[in-house]
């Protein structure tokens, strides 16, 4: 699933050749790149790539070809960039935290309960002591 901001994070071609017509549009929109008529998938991703050289969002290139892919209709998945790797990371964290915090609320329950257990059975046996002392 492509996410906008990964891409900005870390721009890359192989991204944009790996994403749908309508995440296209939304990465000229991000760039406030006019995108005027109904341009093909593949005349907007040259066109956006053309873009993005243009303005330093992407390496310099061969901007006069078109892209392309291994093999037709297959597109090799982009691989990681270090900024992505570090969101992955950074909400893996975050998951952990989350995780260490209902821990720590699940034990704090059982002690309580644990607690009021332990001062039911003082209370039953010092009523027991009581009764024992009248009788």
């Amino acid at each position: 699933m492509f996410d906008l901001h990964v891409f900005i994070l870390a721009p890359t071609e192989e991204a944009l050749l790996s994403i749908t017509r309508d995440d296209l549009v939304r990465v000229a929109g991000h760039y406030k790149f006019e995108v005027s008529g109904s341009p093909s998938k593949a005349e907007l991703q040259k066109k956006l790539i053309d873009d993005l050289r243009d303005c330093g969002v992407l390496g310099k290139g061969p901007a006069d070809e078109p892209p392309t892919s291994p093999t037709p209709g297959k597109v090799p998945p982009p691989t990681p960039s270090k900024a992505s790797i570090e969101l992955k990371r950074l909400h893996l964290r975050e998951m952990e935290l989350e995780w260490e915090r209902e821990k720590s609320k699940l034990k704090d329950r059982q002690r309580k309960l644990k607690d009021r257990q332990f001062g039911n059975e003082i209370t039953e046996h010092e009523l027991r002591l009581k009764d024992l002392e009248f009788n």
